[in-house]
């Protein structure tokens, strides 16, 4: 699939702020085969996991990764119109929604892992198309890294780029006593979430996990699409002077275009809709989704 024309969206949602979701959870007719349960996946500790649809082994499984902090709820009205035609799961991670949380920090490696005893678990054994909002694309390009076999296309909706808050404080300007407080705002904002893993509902390691993502290979061949949505604040910089504003959003499109290149002939849509484009304007990624499914079956 060739590459869309693409205007740099206006605004990527940082630190993955997805706020709190208020979507039903997903339900299914009376013709999808439900599973809904709490797996163990490391001694005692379950994570809950809910598949709809009715599974067909000519036919990949979807399975969708939140962003950091919203439960599966968010996908409730994609997964509600893909259940027609395939299997799709969605689950929460350690911490988050009806997930046991894990008794120590730790790393997107971890949170792999624990989808590949999930999935596995679930009788989920691939192919599957990774579906990934926000910080959950993270997982999505780390699971396809060390499940090759398993990942036949991806999805990533709004992501957050491995590494763009780290490009940003490099673009700020050092540390002075004076300076204004915008931007010394800025500079906590960017750098004491990625070092403390209380600052996050999933306990993340944010600055380990983001140096085990940016060395992952990407989704190469696979047929990929990705969403980046135009109505968000990101690239407004209130109280910034004009020329650092400029560098910080040259910066997000670096950061922007470096996600692109994770794939090798991505399908590239900017929305019109805030961060959540899969609440927002679902029908937009169930049509991507569409898409992907399309160039893997007859």
């Amino acid at each position: 699939m060739g590459r869309r024309s693409i205007l740099v969206p206006a605004v990527v949602l940082l630190l993955a702020a997805c706020g709190p979701v208020t979507s039903p959870s997903p339900t299914a007719g009376p013709s999808a085969a439900v599973l809904e349960s709490d797996i163990a996946v490391d001694g005692e500790r379950t994570l809950h996991i809910v598949c709809v649809g009715s599974s067909d082994p000519g036919r990949p499984t979807v399975v969708f990764e939140n962003g950091r902090g919203p439960s599966l709820s968010t996908w409730s009205s994609v997964m509600d119109k893909i259940k027609a035609t395939h299997r799709a799961c969605a689950y929460d991670r350690a911490g988050v929604g009806r997930s046991a949380p894990a008794s120590a920090p730790r790393t997107t490696q971890d949170q792999v892992d624990d989808l590949a005893t999930l999935l596995a678990a679930a009788g989920v054994s691939g192919p599957i198309v990774l579906v990934a909002h926000s910080a959950g694309g993270w997982n999505a390009i780390l699971y396809t890294a060390a499940h090759p076999e398993q990942v036949a296309g991806a999805v990533l909706v709004d992501i957050l780029p491995p590494g763009l808050e780290g490009r940003l404080v490099e673009v700020l300007p050092l540390e002075t006593p004076d300076e204004p407080a915008a931007i010394h705002q800025a500079r906590d904002d960017f750098t004491i979430p990625r070092t403390d893993p209380s600052m996050n509902p999933e306990n993340l390691l944010v600055a380990q996990s983001e140096v085990e993502v940016m060395a992952a290979p990407g989704f190469g061949a696979r047929p990929t699409e990705i969403l980046w949505a135009t109505n968000t604040q990101l690239k407004v910089w209130p109280d910034f002077p004009p020329d650092l504003a400029e560098r910080l959003n040259a910066a997000i499109d670096e950061q922007l275009r470096s996600v692109e290149a994770l794939a090798d002939d991505p399908a590239v849509t900017q929305v019109d809709s805030g961060h959540a484009i899969q609440e927002e304007q679902p029908e937009v990624v169930i049509e991507a989704i569409r898409r992907v499914l399309g160039q893997l079956e007859p």
